[in-house]
């Protein structure tokens, strides 16, 4: 709609549009060299877990350090900026 001029303004999740925008480029559909759209002011944002069990009874022992080791890992990378570097080079922009 968007591209079509149909509609001034869409809102949407990010990655959402990002990738529906990576799909349209590679059916040819959509150039991004063309200026054609800009993204606008983040209006909300989302947060993703990652949930352990709390009722193994034992049954994961490592499971506190697998915790503690995915968690530095995870802040080691939101720090040197990899998160965004993994998400910039999938969708190519």
């Amino acid at each position: 709609m968007l591209l079509a001029r149909r509609t001034d303004c869409y809102v949407n999740a990010e990655m959402s549009i990002r990738w529906g925008l990576l799909r349209l480029r590679q059916a040819g559909l959509y150039d991004p060299g063309l200026d054609q759209l800009r993204f606008g002011a983040v209006i909300d944002a989302e947060w993703g877990y990652i949930g352990y069990t709390n009722t193994d009874n034992g049954a994961f022992p490592f499971k506190d350090d697998f915790i503690k080791k995915v968690n530095k890992i995870i802040r080691a990378m939101k720090a040197d900026g990899s998160i965004n570097q993994i998400i910039e080079d999938f969708f190519e922009y």
